[in-house]
């Protein structure tokens, strides 16, 4: 199906009147200081552009596609993001999310390759059948502060790839994750307490300092993972088989 190229002025005002556009073609432009909320896009290509400071809570988003888009302070909370794309075929460089917040909302079937969440809130988010290849999600929290000295952090990963994807130093406490590949990624002195991990690929991940006390690794990779490098393993949970996997990447040889 063709797209209708539409104006900037156009996009807008049919987003203020229906709350609901599809099949058009947006190019370049700035989208800030929009107060949108329950906006319904589908089957849509933007490309090229800036989106600071605006308001799109509780939007729902079908197969939408986003090139070289920036967002900065922009709020998705409860929002749904499903088949979307926001990287380019061929390139390594995907959407930049700056200060975003992304509370209890949905991601499924997307593609955020090698995209950009500096800052950003993932509290309570849930991230499906998604690739986040590349990704950096370094600085971002998934966490909720509770009091000053007590947070809660939430998160739900299934069957999605955060292969290569820059991890360090989050706090993933009570991550449930579910058949999700972290392979070679970059998950330095995150803290895995209680998380469930379960039938993950962690083969080649950088785990140095990562505290996984009481952590539910069963039926996952864990080639490369060697326990004397990390903070903790107190309480870790694996499978009969996963024993011998462990004690080789430490060098001894099970008979």
């Amino acid at each position: 199906m063709s797209l209708e190229m539409i104006s900037l002025t156009d996009f807008v005002a049919r987003a203020e009147d229906a709350r609901a556009i599809s099949n058009v073609h947006l190019k370049g432009g700035d989208l800030s200081g929009l107060t949108l909320e329950d906006l319904r896009l589908e089957n849509c290509l933007f490309e090229g552009l800036e989106v600071t400071q605006s308001e799109f809570e509780g939007i729902e988003v079908w197969g939408c596609r986003f090139h070289a888009c920036h967002f900065r302070s922009v709020s998705f909370n409860d929002g749904l993001f499903e088949n979307c794309s926001f990287a380019e075929e061929g390139r390594h460089e995907g959407a930049e999310f700056r200060f975003c917040d992304f509370r209890d909302g949905r991601l499924k079937g997307c593609n955020f390759s090698f995209a950009q969440f500096e800052r950003s809130d993932l509290y309570g988010i849930e991230i499906e059948d998604c690739q986040l290849r590349g990704a950096d999600l370094a600085g971002t929290t998934f966490s909720r502060q509770l009091s000053r000295t007590k947070s809660l952090v939430r998160a739900t990963f299934k069957t999605s790839n955060f292969e290569h994807a820059n991890l360090r130093g989050l706090t993933l406490q009570n991550l449930q994750a579910e058949q999700v590949r972290f392979a070679h990624a970059a998950m330095e002195e995150c803290d895995l307490t209680e998380a469930a991990l379960l039938e993950c690929d962690l083969g080649g991940a950088e785990l140095l300092s990562a505290d996984l006390t009481r952590a539910n690794l069963s039926g996952s990779n864990l080639s490369g993972l060697d326990l004397r490098l990390l903070k903790s393993y107190d309480g870790l949970i694996i499978l009969d088989h996963q024993q011998s996997q462990l004690l080789k990447e430490m060098g001894l040889e099970v008979l």
